[in-house]
């Protein structure tokens, strides 16, 4: 009887669109490579994360279609460890590319802010480009549908604290729907009070106050 003990982890490598400098989706397609001679490739782990706190675990294949990078604007970067059949996990390996959203800017033009009495509230807002749609929310409501109409309004609010925020999108990619790389990833917010009055205080009227003790 005879075995082989495999303690050596695999070796591999990760091209982002097949090396590409700049992407203007946050879906890219990762192009990966890895050997081991010994018991054979099995898991990869994926992560835009170093640490790899937020990763995926999948099984090994040579191309990995849409994944997605952080929809943000700038250098990103894709993190794999490749692990083969013994349970042997390599270290991590990477590559980066520069990622351009075509994500439109939202614009809030008006709403309330600061302090109303009034428990109705009108937001309108838009839009730095042409045929966008919007999503918006008020306090913690789920994000509404999307939609072409750029006001929003709410009524019956309660006395408090309240919470607005919209964000646009517009559809660049060709894909049905809207993408999360399409949709602006800094939403407008705006905070405003119900119910508040006057902040300024009344000074009493009539002649002077004096103040005195008795020792």
């Amino acid at each position: 009887w005879g075995f082989t003990v495999d303690l050596t982890p695999p070796s591999g490598s990760v091209l982002i669109n097949g090396g590409l400098p700049t992407t203007t989706s946050a879906y890219v397609t990762l192009n990966l490579q890895a050997e081991d001679e010994t018991s054979g490739m099995a898991w990869m782990h994926l992560s835009n994360d170093p640490g790899f706190d937020r990763s995926s675990r999948e099984v090994y294949t040579t191309v990995r279609e849409n994944w997605q990078l952080n929809p943000v604007s700038g250098r990103q970067t894709v993190y794999v460890k490749f692990e083969d059949k013994a349970g042997n996990i390599a270290e991590p390996v990477s590559d980066d590319i520069e990622l351009e959203l075509l994500a439109p800017e939202t614009l809030l033009i008006s709403g309330p802010a600061g302090a109303s009495p009034q428990p109705h509230a009108e937001f309108t807002f838009g839009c730095s480009e042409t045929d966008c749609v919007f999503s918006y929310a008020f306090d913690n409501e789920p994000w509404s549908e999307w939609t072409t109409q750029t006001t929003a309004v709410k009524d019956g609010l309660v006395f408090g604290n309240h919470y607005f925020k919209v964000k646009a999108a517009k559809d660049t990619n060709g894909h049905a729907g809207i993408q999360v790389d399409e949709e602006d990833p800094t939403p407008a917010e705006r905070t405003w009070i119900v119910g508040l009055g006057s902040l300024v205080v009344p000074l009493p009227q009539g002649g002077p106050i004096k103040l005195w003790k008795v020792e």
